[in-house]
């Protein structure tokens, strides 16, 4: 503008005379990077909507409905005896179990989908093909009795915990499926026997009696090989405590509060949360980018449906007296019709194409809040291209059409 000759312009304004070319060329190309600009940002929308989605049917493999967490971590004085330990996380599953509007309980620890999974070496008594006193290292749990009972785990093989299963028993574990299928995959797991190091320069030998599905250990991560302890045999201070409740599980927060309390005025609370709430944290960055996204994108296609309108609506006002000669000299109406639409839809293509190689190269940035979808997912960047094209094409119908409309004679005599 600050170029303009103002000579120039009002004598180009009086004849209605076409805009310059380097004018014109700096209004296409900011078209062209308005739709590069939108498209980008509807990737990325798409991208983290698809993510959330993902995450909303991911099953995680047992029953999150109605579970109250309460963490806790014994103080010092208790953890001195492996005996005082286990007496205390008795008497507290016990007087829990008997509150009014509770189900079931049990322990467990790390707690599933909140928690990063514990890892212990172990190798196979007797050692794989080939593979002779071969280390590995996989995550564990650690877990009472009544925990696959109360997540609703049934045994695929073998059998749970029971009564039989105690301090002064054999060592048990129980593995899931990927864990028997990576390690046991032309062979019966059950009653082999594993050797654990226990990080101390102590190990442990365990038989395998039952294997169970998969569960998450996190919902952001593939399912893997995953076995579980008995607390009992293996004392933790730090245990998850799970109860099922009839009404909403915070409802019963303070009655459980009491009940570890009873046992020891003292024992501090860590935390006190639901399945529910955890499973809706895993959500809060998603919901946050797709409306950071989202905004962005939806001002960026109205900014660009309206700036290819008006360029297209104006090209058209400024070409009427060359429209009505065409007509006059026996052009058709779709010609006309589709003389202006290809321009607006030049425009439109060449922007989509800029996008999609700016998308390609940037959503990579961004990969690693993704979920259950790559940053290149063809099917995202399908539908986001369509959609564009599809605004974009309705914005240029509407003038096009009213150019096709356009009386010779009413325009030669306007001119």
């Amino acid at each position: 503008l600050a170029s303009v000759d103002l000579n120039q312009v009002l004598k180009a304004a009086a004849r209605q005379a076409t805009t310059g070319r380097r004018i014109r060329f700096l209004r296409n190309s900011l078209i062209v990077l308005q739709m590069a600009l939108t498209l980008m940002l509807l990737v990325g929308t798409g991208l983290v909507t698809r993510s959330l989605i993902h995450l909303y049917l991911i099953d995680p493999g047992f029953d999150t409905r109605n579970l109250l967490i309460v963490a806790l971590n014994l103080q010092p004085s208790r953890d001195e005896d492996a005996a005082q330990s286990n007496l205390f996380w008795t008497q507290l599953i016990e007087r829990v179990r008997g509150l009014p509007g509770v189900l079931g309980t049990a322990l467990v620890h790390p707690l599933p989908l909140a928690d990063s999974p514990f890892k212990r070496e172990f190798r196979i008594e007797r050692p794989l093909t080939g593979v002779p006193d071969q280390k590995w290292l996989v995550s564990y749990g650690i877990v009472n009795r009544d925990y696959f009972r109360l997540i609703g785990i049934r045994p695929l093989r073998g059998r749970l915990f029971d009564d039989g299963d105690g301090v002064n028993s054999a060592q048990v574990i129980i593995v899931n499926e990927s864990f028997a299928r990576r390690y046991f995959p032309d062979q019966e797991p059950l009653g082999n026997r594993l050797t654990l190091d226990h990080g101390t320069k102590t190990e442990s030998v365990a038989m395998i009696v039952g294997v169970v599905p998969d569960s998450r250990i996190r919902l952001d991560r593939e399912l893997e090989p995953h076995f579980y302890e008995l607390n009992l045999q293996h004392p933790s201070r730090s245990m998850y405590l799970l109860a099922r409740t009839a009404p909403k599980p915070l409802t019963l927060a303070g009655a459980v509060r009491n009940a570890v309390w009873s046992l020891n005025k003292n024992q501090p609370i860590s935390w006190v949360t639901t399945m529910d709430q955890i499973w809706a944290e895993y959500t809060v960055g998603f919901r946050f980018y797709l409306a950071l996204f989202g905004s962005f994108a939806l001002v960026a296609l109205v900014l660009a449906t309206a700036g290819t309108y008006g360029l297209v609506s104006h090209t058209v006002g400024q070409r009427t007296r060359e429209i009505g000669i065409r007509v006059a000299l026996g052009a058709e109406r779709r010609d006309i019709f589709k003389l202006v639409l290809r321009q607006g839809l030049v425009l439109v293509l060449t922007g989509v194409s800029i996008g999609l190689l700016g998308a390609l190269s940037l959503m990579r940035l961004i990969s690693s809040l993704l979920f259950g979808v790559t940053a290149t997912d063809a099917i995202t960047y399908a539908i986001v291209s369509a959609l564009l094209a599809a605004v974009a094409l309705l914005a240029c119908y509407i003038p096009a059409r009213r150019a096709a409309k356009v009386d010779p004679m009413v325009a030669l005599r306007h001119e």
